[in-house]
């Protein structure tokens, strides 16, 4: 789940707080749409409509009643993620990637885009 993509799901996290499943979510917060942002950066001279507001995720998570973890460095992923799988109900684990830095290259499907 994107970070931004929450918006539309709030009744999954509510449904996933109601029914309680061993489940592990993790949203991969990058402030907006990043594949798109990448893409934009590509190809295009500005960017638009891809940098978003994104929630407070351990304030999201409460609201629901659901466990939140956050991974902010590598050295907190396995830690995090091993506590979250082996709990026996939902966690919302927020992996923040501003936190944890550029991406040494920027993921970017392979696009054709009209012009070039």
């Amino acid at each position: 789940m994107a970070g931004t993509a929450v918006a539309g799901a709030g009744g999954e996290l509510l449904a996933l707080a109601q029914e309680r499943p061993r489940l592990t979510l993790l949203v991969f917060n990058d402030g907006g749409y990043g594949v798109l942002r990448n893409m934009r950066d590509a190809h295009r001279e500005r960017r638009s409509g891809v940098d978003l507001v994104t929630p407070d995720f351990a304030r999201l998570a409460a609201a629901c009643g659901l466990p939140y973890r956050r991974i902010a460095a590598e050295e907190y992923a396995a830690p995090v993620l091993a506590e979250a799988v082996g709990s026996a109900g939902p966690v919302l684990v927020e992996v923040d990637l501003a936190a944890l830095g550029p991406m040494k290259q920027p993921f970017t499907p392979p696009v054709q885009v009209p012009g070039q």
